[in-house]
């Protein structure tokens, strides 16, 4: 058995996604540039509900429209890589936004009374921050399982996958990895090279460009309507009449409260180990996450074999996820600490203004927990490969049952399963709000 043709040709789809992604979000950035601090925050809070909203939502809900194409069909593999341009469009375009790449509006102006405006000259301005936002979206693209797995996709990681789960030995799996890992190494070393001598500039505000109101609206409409709102009426539809029976014997409540037990305590690990890195460790750090849930999933298998006792337990399990959201958490924190206001948030510590100190600091350090959660929830690749037999986990249940087809029952039962993390992330920042304006002083 060999994988190098699946890897070639997820390899070749990741590249053009990547590219597609980068071309439409540099077309964003004029326009973003334009907009008031709410309304920019409005907008990726729009945009990053399609990332952390999990992904089996739209695997689920899609599976009637994608089984009437064939397997393999050009069809198939057109709405895929659709599903994935609207999906992570929005993290080149903050990738761009948090590395603010020329040229300004004063560079253009003199570049354009100069005569010497061209596209060597633009390409050259922008500097590396285009290839870094193509790096991250290739390695998302390329390591992408769960809409694959879900739709039928050829790719590396669904042959990989199911080979190491249909009982093939964990050396023979490795050793199919190779490839996958080979590609990518070659994006994360230089990746981290150009991320380590990135200094971040303010972006300036520019003047409204009509070019960029197409991607804006793609981005902030188009994406949340086909991987959360549509997908999300398809599974209600067809979970109508399950949710009586669903109701008289709750199928999945204890695999629902594994997961956010497991989420909330990754979030919480993963945001805290963030905090101790330095910024060389941090890059370090990252690495493990960077390779993507299967590949850490089998690298942590094999560390855990030898040492039988631990490896029945869930600790692999968490320590693999803290792992995969390590790189997430780093680039929070850094997101946060560019948006911080230090002087108003010295001055809120020594006056002793807690609500001023909590709407500075601790709030949207608060907020990008429960954006870890979110992901953490959602996760199925690393949950199915080490998660111990007394410890499973909402949606590697779900992709079980999943092979027998679709039914009310079901449907229910993922439509509340997805619900479920929701309600509880509302609920949670519901009380600490009341807790902060009631205590809080």
């Amino acid at each position: 058995m060999n994988l190098a043709a699946p890897t070639a040709f997820a390899a070749v789809r990741a590249g053009a996604v990547a590219l597609l992604a980068v071309g439409a979000a540099l077309g964003t950035l004029p326009w973003l540039r334009t907009l008031s601090p709410l309304a920019l925050r409005s907008t990726f809070a729009a945009t990053a509900a399609v990332f952390f909203t999990p992904a089996m939502l739209a695997g689920y809900g899609w599976l009637t429209t994608i089984t009437r194409w064939p397997a393999g069909s050009a069809a198939r593999e057109i709405f895929y890589c659709a599903m994935l341009w609207l999906r992570f469009m929005p993290i080149a375009s903050l990738a761009l936004w948090f590395a603010s790449p020329g040229p300004d509006a004063t560079a253009t102006h003199c570049a354009r009374q100069a005569g010497c405006a061209n596209l060597r000259w633009r390409l050259r301005e922008l500097g590396m921050a285009p290839w870094l936002a193509a790096g991250v979206v290739f390695l998302l693209v390329f390591q992408e399982f769960d809409l694959a797995t879900s739709w039928g996709i050829r790719s590396w990681t669904v042959a990989l996958f199911d080979a190491q789960t249909g009982g093939l030995a964990l050396r023979e799996s490795l050793r199919l990895a190779l490839p996958a890992l080979c590609v990518e190494l070659a994006v994360i070393a230089p990746l981290l090279l150009a991320l380590g001598s990135l200094r971040p500039r303010a972006a300036e505000r520019a003047i409204p460009d009509a070019s960029g109101c197409l991607p804006v609206l793609v981005q902030c409409m188009v994406a949340p309507a086909l991987f959360i709102v549509v997908p999300a009426w398809f599974l209600f539809a067809l979970g109508f009449g399950g949710f009586g029976a669903w109701l008289e014997n709750p199928s999945l409540a204890r695999e629902m409260a594994n997961s956010l037990v497991l989420a909330s305590t990754c979030a919480l690990l993963a945001w805290l180990l963030s905090a101790f890195a330095e910024r060389r460790a941090a890059l370090v750090l990252a690495v493990p996450g960077l390779l993507g849930p299967l590949l850490l999933s089998l690298l942590l298998l094999a560390a855990a074999q030898p040492f039988d006792v631990i490896a029945r337990t869930a600790l692999p399990l968490v320590i693999a996820l803290v792992l995969q959201l390590l790189p997430l958490a780093l680039l929070l924190r850094a997101l946060l600490h560019l948006g911080a206001e230090p002087t108003a948030l010295h001055i809120a510590r020594n006056s002793g203004a807690r609500a001023a100190e909590w709407t500075l600091s601790r709030g949207p350090a608060f907020g990008a927990v429960l954006l870890l959660f979110g992901i953490a929830y959602g996760d199925f690749t690393v949950s199915a490969l080490l998660a111990p037999p007394q410890f499973t986990t909402v949606f590697a249940r779900i992709f079980n049952l999943m092979h027998y087809g679709q039914n009310a029952v079901l449907s229910a039962s993922v439509f509340i399963a997805i619900a479920t993390p929701l309600l509880c992330l509302w609920l949670t920042r519901l009380l600490l709000r009341l807790y902060v304006a009631r205590r809080v002083r």
